[in-house]
């Protein structure tokens, strides 16, 4: 593969040659090969109760980039090798142990081995460490499955360990300039690990039908980092519970879902805030059949963020939809649909996170209240002509 890539900065109050001059400084040009080779081999080993397989990747690449600019030449080679295996036993005939390993290799960025300029923010400054060293993630996992066709019920729990050898990660600093300044490490012994439980039960009863479902995420990240040359070793725990029922009957269909999460952080270097947070969220789904062929449609989606450490005020949201459906026609050809969106009028734009040392703020556009009217009409049949 052979690209180039082109980002030139001009001086126009300076001419040379008929043309704008080039600033070299504010410039990027680049011509990049890249040759890969990939080869794969996988065995397996499969009992009446039991499957076993182990297999391999190996990927061999090589690229070489020259800076046109700096007339400077960067090559690398390297072997990325992807182990796997996995060992599955059945429990019975409908539940079965599943454990498997995988390992993969990450190779750092170009940007991360050789900076490129920034160009549009001068106080952003990227230096790139040559020496860096692949970074190899373990990831090891659990799980049960079970599910009766006789019972409509489902069970599924899993345990998961994920750790990284090398791990490529960001050394953030600040010059006496105010620039920021970016660098690249390799660290042993980031890791993260956890436990997940879900059940799923359908009940029903003539022509009445309900759906309950529960779940439970348990998941813990220990990460290290860099920041102002102090090592910052960062802890954060998130528990997440869910909860879901459903029913359906003759002309009403009525879902809700709801979680609640809890996230906990502490920091090495003393956190800036009490990196602690819940929030829940709930989501009501109702249609309703009526005469006509018309269905009445309303969606309800609440979020609720208390006040914390970091934010002193709540951010509580409630967005309602409703709408209304209509089909005609043959087939109900004809469908038309008028709805209202954000009937409260409570939508913001704007959503927040927190948790350890991390406070994160995020604003996007939105459409406020609004009435839409619709039209879908589907052609439908045999148009090759004979």
């Amino acid at each position: 593969m052979n690209t180039e890539s082109y980002r030139n900065s001009f001086d126009n109050n300076t001419v040379v040659g008929g043309s704008p001059r080039k600033i070299d400084s504010l410039s990027n040009n680049f011509d990049f090969l890249s040759n890969s080779h990939i080869g794969k081999g996988v065995l397996q080993w499969r009992e009446t109760k039991f499957t076993l397989n182990a297999g391999l990747e190996a990927t061999q690449t090589s690229f070489k980039l020259n800076d046109l600019d700096r007339n400077k030449t960067f090559n690398r080679s390297f072997l990325n090798l992807g182990p796997t295996s996995n060992f599955s036993y059945k429990v019975g005939s409908n539940s079965n142990v599943s454990v498997n390993y995988t390992g993969t290799t990450r190779q750092p960025s170009l940007e991360q081995l050789q900076p490129i300029r920034e160009l549009t923010n001068p106080l952003y400054l990227i230096v790139g460490n040559p020496l860096l060293k692949p970074s190899f993630t373990n990831a090891i996992r659990s799980n049960f499955n079970s599910f009766s066709a006789k019972t409509e019920q489902y069970i599924s729990a899993g345990v998961f360990y994920n750790f990284i050898n090398n791990e490529i990660v960001n050394v953030e600093s600040i010059d006496q300039n105010n620039r920021r300044v970016i660098t690249y490490i390799n660290i042993d012994g980031n890791r993260n690990y956890g436990t997940n439980i879900y059940y799923d039960k359908e009940i029903g009863i003539n022509k009445f039908r309900m759906n309950i479902n529960a779940s439970l995420n348990y998941n813990r990240s220990e990460r290290t980092a860099v920041i102002n040359g102090i090592f910052n070793r960062s802890l954060t725990n998130s528990t997440n519970a869910g909860f879901g029922f459903g029913f359906d009957t003759k002309g009403i269909r009525m879902y809700y879902n709801g979680n609640a999460n809890i996230l906990t952080g502490r920091s090495t270097i003393g956190a800036l805030f009490a990196g602690n947070s819940i929030t829940h969220d709930h989501n009501v789904r109702t249609n309703v059949i009526l005469p006509y062929k018309m269905t009445f449609v309303t969606n309800v989606s609440m979020s609720f963020r208390p006040r914390n450490a970091v934010f002193t005020q709540p951010l509580n949201v409630t967005q309602w939809d409703a709408s209304i459906v209509a089909k005609a026609m043959k087939n109900n050809a004809l469908q038309i649909t008028l709805g209202v969106t954000d009937i409260l009028k409570e939508r913001i734009g704007y959503n927040r996170s927190v948790g350890g040392n991390t406070i994160s703020e995020s604003t996007y556009s939105f459409i406020p209240r609004y009435v839409l009217l619709g039209v879908n009409y589907n052609i439908s049949g045999d148009f090759n002509k004979k």
